[in-house]
């Protein structure tokens, strides 16, 4: 009987920690709902609207999400807001392509619990009339939950909205409520850019310097220039002095103080990541050899020839009057000496 007793006290115990080891081993149940808002309205074509992605956690807490989605063709993406994200720290920003775009972001505390998260603030434009949809792909989507990174992700739910013509001039139609803005000018989207480096150089005080050359252009390749385009430059490592200036079609970024032999310089323009370049510098730039200044030597004064003026004599006048010439007189002439007084009446 004892023996009996023993052998049902350790099977129970057994048990008991079978179920607990069981309980730890699984993982959070999957509540969260990833979202679109506002899940319907109505848009005039050639306005721009926003919509926001929204995740409920379903009473966990969550620390890091990663949205896929998809728009219909006449939708167009035009840019992205992150400023009131309960996800901090981006991971990988939207870069839409092909009516498609993906994003990570996360956080390094606790996580985020709670029913309207707002992950990122997404605009479009109506480009065509009818029905224009925003889905999330919940297979290539998750949300994963602080205590275990597990995905909890269990639904989403999508946005569709009626994208109408705008009534012609004079028409007594009431206008449709809506919540997208009228675009007072259209932006054209980025869509594309090329980005290369133009110098690179390895400075004898080690503080190394490159620099690129970044155009941006439109879905039509049409190259977008003007400030509201000037590139946002991340040098990774950090330290650098980045400079922006427009050159031609094109934006020169120059960065300085680089105290490494090889860095990554990521360019971003409204919203919209353009693309990493990996520099690696050159061997050491050699300093320009220094002009020496011309030496001025003075030409010597020249100084004037002097002629000298020849010396004429004065001719003796000779006054000779009528009547009065004589032997005695013409001697005096032929000598030069005339007294003039003895002129006077012989």
């Amino acid at each position: 009987m004892i023996h009996l007793k023993y052998f049902i006290t350790v099977f129970s115990l057994l048990v008991l920690l079978s179920a607990v080891g069981t309980h730890h081993a699984q993982a959070a149940p999957q509540t969260a709902t990833l979202k679109v808002s506002p899940a319907s309205s109505t848009v005039t074509v050639n306005s721009e609207f926003s919509v926001n992605l929204l995740v409920d956690t379903g009473g966990q807490s969550a620390s890091y999400v990663t949205v896929d989605v998809n728009y219909s063709n006449n939708l167009e993406y035009v840019r992205f807001d992150a400023s009131g994200s309960v996800f901090s720290t981006a991971l990988f920003d939207p870069t839409p392509s092909g009516n498609h775009f993906k994003l990570e972001r996360t956080r390094t505390d606790a996580g985020y619990n709670g029913s309207n998260g707002q992950i990122l603030k997404v605009t479009f434009k109506a480009i065509a009339a009818g029905t224009g949809t925003v889905t999330i792909n919940k297979a290539a989507s998750e949300v994963l939950a602080y205590e275990d990174s597990s995905n909890i992700l269990q639904t989403v739910a999508n946005g569709s909205y009626t994208l109408q013509s705008a009534p012609a001039t004079g028409s007594t139609a009431t206008p449709a409520t809506a919540t997208a803005t009228p675009a007072t000018t259209t932006t054209p989207s980025v869509i594309k850019s090329t980005i290369e480096v133009k110098d690179s150089c390895a400075m004898p005080d080690g503080k190394e310097t490159t620099v690129l050359l970044a155009t941006i252009k439109d879905s039509k390749g049409a190259v977008l220039k003007g400030d509201m385009y000037k590139p946002v430059v991340s040098v990774t490592p950090s330290g650098a002095k980045s400079t922006v200036k427009a050159v031609g079609d094109s934006w020169e970024v120059s960065s300085t103080n680089i105290e490494a032999e090889k860095v990554s310089v990521s360019i971003t323009t409204k919203g919209v990541r353009l693309g990493t370049k990996d520099v690696t510098f050159k061997a050491d730039c050699a300093l320009p050899t220094p002009v020496p200044a011309a030496t001025t030597v003075a030409s010597p004064t020249v100084l004037p020839t002097l002629t000298p003026t020849p010396v004429v004599s004065a001719t003796p006048r000779v006054l000779i009057q009528e009547n009065s010439f004589t032997p005695r007189k013409l001697a005096g002439v032929i000598a030069g000496v005339v007294n003039v007084d003895r002129y006077i009446a012989c």
